[in-house]
Parts: C-alpha cells; sequence; structure tokens
C-alpha cells in the first residue's frame, strides 16, 4: 500500500535526490503494483507522460480518486510482513522517480525520499491541520521511523 504524490524532478535530481519536488501528496492510495502497471501503460502510450526533467511538467502516471495527476508513489510502513516485501521494491520505483529508470538506483535515495515526504507531510499539516493531513503525516512518520530503526547505514 502506497501514498500517492505528485513529484516533479530536474536532472540534477539523478545526481543528488534532494533535488526531488514532492509537489503534493494525493489524497488516494495505491499498491505499488497497480502503480507500476499504470506507469507502463501510460508510457507505453505517452514517452512525456513521467513529466521528464523539467519542474514545471508533473506529468500523469497514474490518476488519482478525485482525478489527480499521480507521478510518484512512497510505500507505507503498517506491519512488518507488508515491509519485508515493500522494501524490496523501493529501490527500482525511487530510482525510477530520481532517473527515469528503474536501474537508476543509488541507496541515498533511500536516505532521502521518505523524508522528503515527511517534509511534505509536515508542511500539509502546518497549512491545513484536519484529520486526514494529520493521519497521512503519522503514517509517514511511522515509515520513516521504521526505515531509521532498521537501517543501520542510515543511523
Amino acid at each position: 500500500m502506497c501514498l500517492s504524490l505528485a513529484i516533479s524532478r530536474s536532472e540534477a535530481t539523478i545526481q543528488d535526490p534532494t533535488k526531488l519536488i514532492i509537489n503534493s501528496i494525493v489524497p488516494t492510495f495505491m499498491s505499488l503494483d497497480s502503480f507500476m502497471d499504470s506507469s507502463i501503460y501510460n508510457l507505453k502510450k505517452n514517452q512525456d507522460a513521467a513529466g521528464g526533467f523539467d519542474y514545471a511538467n508533473q506529468g500523469q502516471l497514474a490518476v488519482g480518486a478525485g482525478n489527480e495527476s499521480v507521478s510518484g508513489v512512497m510505500p507505507l510502513f503498517l506491519f512488518q510482513e507488508h515491509w519485508e516485501i515493500a522494501k524490496r521494491k523501493l529501490g527500482p520505483l525511487f530510482g525510477f522517480m530520481c532517473t527515469l529508470d528503474p536501474m537508476g538506483y543509488v541507496q541515498s535515495q533511500m536516505h532521502i525520499i521518505p523524508y522528503l515526504v515527511l517534509l511534505r507531510a509536515i508542511e500539509d499539516v502546518a497549512t491545513n491541520p484536519c484529520e486526514y493531513t494529520k493521519k497521512i503525516l503519522r503514517l509517514v512518520m511511522q515509515t520513516c521511523t521504521n526505515l531509521l530503526a532498521k537501517n543501520q547505514a542510515l543511523k
């Protein structure tokens, strides 16, 4: 289960994942496999569906429940068994989000992208402190806490 995101990137994101921009957290949950299937389908129809390397172009790889553009996802820690499967898929996902190539994964993406999503969730709660944004913040914080607790290199 993943949190849907609207992201944009520049060419600098290939080398430096901190340049990835989390424009918004889309109020839709979807599975990672659904996102990847939708991404493959949309990229076959239109090579520019991912948004390319232009901050002004977010792209649309999937569609949210309210017809929002989804161009990235963040797997959530729900329980340990779920996370064991999800963490194996993080590398290709983060590689794709930063470089538009699933083989473009580097370890620094794992140390940066979840915390960029956390920062966006904190900003959303600060600007709109409703129950939904608080729930999203709790889910993202739980995921980031689990990443920190289980990753010696990140500590």
